[in-house]
Order: C-alpha cells, then sequence, then structure tokens
C-alpha cells in the first residue's frame, strides 16, 4: 500500500485546500494552504493563512522548482530531477527501511468527504508509532498525515479541509516568474531546514542568535527552522524570527573582504559585525533594526552599514 500510494502521486489532478498544524516554538500552528496538482510533478502550493505566511509559494512545472517568500522578497530556484526519477528514489528509501518497519492498514473513515484506509507505520527497534497516512480508497492519493515523536506526540498534522479531482486548469497554474526587486538565488542542493545546533555544524562561521532582548518586542527565533543554503559559493545562514503574526529574517555569511555603500530601506538592512556580514529582512522600525545591529557590534566587534 506504501509503495503504491508513492506511484499513485503525481498521477491525479487535483485541486483543494489542505491546513496544517506544527509547532513553532512549543506554540501550535495552523498553516492554510491552496494546492494545486497535475501529472508529470506540476504542483502548486500557496500559503494563505496565518498572516505572517501570507502569499508564500511553492511552484514546480515538473522541471524547475521555486520557493518563494513575499516577506523577505527571496525565491529559491531549483532544478529538479525527472518526477519517474523522484518517485523511483523514494521507493528505493522506502524499501531500504522496509524490514525496520511494521505496516497495519485498516478503515481510516472520511477525510474531506472521502472514504480512506488509514495506512501505520511502526518502528520495530523502537515499538513506536511513526507516521500514520489516510489515503483515499479510490485514488490512493494522500488526504491527511500525522507525524509522530517516539513517546507519541504529534510533532506535524496535515489534511484536506476540501479537494476536488481532475478540476479544469488555466493551464499557467505551474508558471512562475519572480517579481521585481525578489533576491533570486539558485540552489544546487535542497533547503535546509535544520534545528540551530544543528544548522551551526553545517557552516564555515558561529551563526549568532540574537538575545530576545535585542529583537522588536514579542519576537523570538523559530529555533528548529534554521535554513542553511549556498550563495556564490558562500555558505548562509538564514535565520527567522516571529511573534506569532509577522516574519523577520536575519541572513548571516562571513564578512566579505570588501563592503560597498550603505543599504537601510523600509524592509531591508545590511550590516557587518566581526567577522560576519548580516542582512535583516522584515517590516521592522528603523529603532529597532538600529538596536538589533548596536547589540550584534557589541557582541562580535566593530562593523558598520554595508551593502
Amino acid at each position: 500500500m506504501l509503495e503504491a500510494k508513492i506511484r499513485a502521486e503525481g498521477d491525479v489532478k487535483l485541486k483543494g485546500v489542505r491546513e496544517l498544524e506544527a509547532s513553532e516554538n512549543g506554540r501550535d500552528v495552523i498553516f492554510r494552504q491552496e494546492v494545486i496538482r497535475d501529472t508529470d510533478g506540476r504542483l502548486r502550493v500557496e500559503y494563505t493563512d496565518p498572516p505572517g505566511h501570507r502569499g508564500v509559494l511553492f511552484v514546480s512545472d515538473g522541471v524547475v522548482r521555486w520557493r518563494y517568500y513575499p516577506g523577505e522578497r527571496i525565491a529559491f530556484r531549483e532544478e529538479l530531477p525527472l518526477a519517474a526519477e523522484q518517485k523511483a528514489e523514494r521507493i528505493k528509501a522506502m524499501r531500504a527501511l522496509r524490514d525496520n518497519l511494521l505496516l497495519a492498514l485498516q478503515d481510516g473513515g472520511t477525510v474531506a468527504g472521502r472514504p480512506t484506509w488509514l495506512l501505520t507505520m511502526i518502528s520495530r527497534d523502537a515499538n513506536a508509532v511513526l507516521r500514520q497516512y489516510w489515503v483515499d480508497r479510490k485514488t490512493l492519493v494522500e488526504l491527511k498525515k500525522e507525524s509522530y515523536l517516539p513517546g507519541g506526540k504529534p510533532t506535524q498534522r496535515e489534511w484536506f479541509v476540501t479537494i476536488d479531482y481532475g478540476p479544469a486548469l488555466v493551464g499557467n497554474e505551474f508558471t512562475w516568474h519572480p517579481p521585481r526587486n525578489v533576491r533570486v538565488l539558485e540552489l544546487e542542493q535542497p533547503l535546509l531546514e535544520l534545528p540551530l545546533q544543528q544548522a551551526r555544524q553545517r557552516v564555515e562561521f558561529e551563526i549568532y542568535n540574537p538575545p530576545r532582548t535585542a529583537l522588536p518586542p514579542g519576537f523570538e527565533l523559530i529555533a528548529d527552522k534554521v535554513a542553511v543554503f549556498e550563495e556564490e559559493e558562500t555558505k548562509v545562514a538564514w535565520l527567522r524570527f516571529t511573534n506569532g503574526i509577522d516574519i523577520l529574517s536575519l541572513f548571516e555569511r562571513k564578512r566579505p573582504a570588501f563592503s560597498g555603500p550603505p543599504r537601510h530601506d523600509a524592509v531591508t538592512v545590511e550590516w557587518t559585525a566581526g567577522a560576519l556580514h548580516f542582512t535583516l529582512v522584515g517590516r521592522v522600525r528603523p529603532t529597532d533594526a538600529n538596536k538589533l545591529r548596536a547589540v550584534t557590534v557589541q557582541a562580535l566587534g566593530p562593523g558598520g552599514l554595508a551593502r
């Protein structure tokens, strides 16, 4: 059943609304997405809620995948292997783990009005439920998923609220071009989102985590979602901070040998401190941005505004 579910992905056209429940710094947050999927790996997922994530977009035409974060004015582009190759890799990985998995199949009731099978994955070594899938009995589309910690606590839940199979598509849903003034980064490897301590092991510098007193009131680090990527052969750490509604992003990298003229506009502030170069992106008051810059300089050593 699990292999059949993987094979069915991307073979069924659908359009629907999906909700996700995930923990951010100990708080459960509900995210809402509009999902459109076509054959051959074409997919569009757009966040509509909460407000701080509204407009975040993942879109793929089966060849190129974009991830767009409008609040941060940044987009990631990556070329993908063929959809068939992606499925083959997932099935291969699943088979490699099969000896340690016990699969249980039972009636799953209905999800989004559709009868389902409930597929439960159990770790033989840990004797614990790892994940549960609610799969459409007719189409084998995954309608709901829950992931668990070893103790049984859910770490993430996602489910379709509404779903429509075979929707009429305009044809341009999977074509996307970055708006003007958006920073585009080419990814040679998938974007990693890691806990802070693991992210620190992926870069050649010490990631600086500002104290909460240096941040705008109410903001705190999303500590389990620190991203690491490469730009112009330089590792970059991407820290995100939230107050439950809005998102601020802080990009950190090694300080370049030369820096250009100052830059400080409505949503972007750049500066250097010690051996690091910082870029703060988000709607933030100049006084709050200056406070954060001053704290980093005090902690790491002299620097200044930089391009």
